[in-house]
């Protein structure tokens, strides 16, 4: 057994490229990103990196399918991706976004397209409530909105 967090863990996901990099998500107080290296296990998981720029719970951090970007969602109305996660620098682009579900929805998370890489939605409770779909451009890190789905539109 190895102990990772004395906090709650929101989500966990290895690198879909370094499979030996893992990233955890806490919530609470905690409230961070962790980067921890596998190959380096003792009876403790340590991280050799931390992602610290959201002000509450984290509700899901992941990365993108290609492994270049780390996309979190938080309970502080930020959606952030971050570009150079192995590094001190801690680059993120950070975007406006209601993620507050109340008590009686699942949290909001990143869900990414299988064909592309750079294209993730996250559900909104903006009225009305709707799907929104971002891209993350590779050539300047920028993140922008190209579309809303309303939820009227997903049901049959």
């Amino acid at each position: 057994k190895y102990s990772i967090s004395s906090s709650k863990i929101n989500s966990i996901q290895h690198n879909p490229i370094d499979s030996h990099i893992v990233i955890t998500t806490t919530s609470g107080k905690d409230s961070q990103i962790y980067l921890h290296d596998t190959r380096k296990i003792s009876n403790k998981l340590k991280y050799y990196n931390q992602l610290d720029s959201h002000k509450k719970s984290i509700n899901a951090s992941y990365f993108t399918p290609d492994g270049l970007n780390i996309v979190s969602v938080s309970q502080d109305n930020t959606i952030k991706v971050w570009s150079d996660y192995n590094t001190s620098n801690n680059n993120f682009t950070s975007i406006n976004h209601d993620n507050h579900t109340g008590r009686w929805l699942s949290t909001f998370r990143p869900t990414f397209d299988s064909k592309q890489s750079n294209v993730f939605i996250v559900g909104s409770m903006n009225q009305p409530r709707k799907i929104d779909i971002f891209t993350i451009n590779r050539d300047n890190n920028k993140v922008n909105q190209v579309n809303s789905l309303q939820s009227n539109s997903l049901n049959p």
